[in-house]
């Protein structure tokens, strides 16, 4: 098997994001034994649309490329905009 594939998943956080969105996706990748890192644009807490903190583990600018497989972008129609 390719090394990339036991690369952890990076994964963005923003402000106002659905929880049920992030727990689902969460879910899967734990289950599946996939880790994941959560990403904010500081490293500050983050409030979801349902209200709850979340603190992430890193800031985009601490991202490096080739320690990760994928950046997932939930709800992402601008990706200028949502990297900000």
């Amino acid at each position: 098997m390719s090394k990339r594939l036991y690369k952890a998943v990076a994964l963005r956080l923003y402000p106002r994001f659905s929880y049920f969105e992030i727990a689902e996706l969460a879910t899967r990748l734990t289950v599946t034994g996939i880790p994941f890192v959560s990403f904010g644009s500081e490293h500050t807490p983050i409030r979801s649309e349902e209200g709850l903190l979340f603190q992430t583990e890193k800031c985009y600018q601490n991202y490096v490329s080739s320690e990760f497989r994928s950046f997932i972008l939930p709800h992402c129609s601008d990706l200028l905009t949502a990297l900000r």
